[in-house]
């Protein structure tokens, strides 16, 4: 950093180099000539860089041709692959449509299912439906006839004591199924 001081001559500021140390100039620096106190160095020349550019400066120079080639191919390849990603979004788009579409005529047909079910289930349409179709009587048109079964075991004796011979009297057999 250059300070300037009242004769306006420059002088550094900030850390100073040890005498005979060596030091980078840059190509690139430039002190305009009425800053610089050019009326007491007449006899300084400018420093120009004439040596080799250093490899990290090189400049690679393509062909304007092989540019254009290589910029088209790049273009081709970007429209290429936004044309696909559009194909596959207008193709989703199509998929979402058709199964919002399914989704509505679902819908629907529950609705109408319903309605019928409900129509079904109504018990006054139950009652005439088991009357007319399969003959059955109302209950409380009808009186209650008690039967009883016949004995299915004739041939058993009647005199074993079924409380000390059961095997659910042993806690062997419960009574859930």
């Amino acid at each position: 950093m250059q300070a300037v001081k009242r004769t306006m001559r420059y002088a550094q500021a900030g850390v100073h180099m040890n005498a005979g140390c060596m030091m980078n100039v840059r190509s690139h620096v430039s002190l305009p000539d009425a800053e610089a106190g050019r009326e007491r160095d007449t006899d300084r020349q400018a420093y120009v860089h004439t040596g080799p550019v250093p490899s990290s400066k090189r400049v690679i120079r393509i062909p304007a041709k092989w540019a254009a080639a290589m910029l088209g191919v790049l273009v081709l390849i970007f429209v290429y692959r936004i044309g696909g990603k559009l194909n596959q979004r207008a193709s989703e788009a199509k998929q979402i449509s058709s199964m919002e579409q399914a989704i509505v005529a679902t819908i629907r047909e529950n609705m109408d299912l319903e309605a019928k079910i409900a129509v079904c289930r109504d018990s006054s349409r139950i009652c005439y439906r088991a009357v007319q179709e399969l003959g059955m009587v109302s209950s409380a048109a009808v009186s209650a006839v008690p039967v009883t079964a016949p004995d299915t075991r004739p041939y058993e004796p009647k005199t074993v004591s079924t409380s000390a011979a059961s095997p659910a009297a042993a806690g062997l057999i419960s009574g859930s199924r």
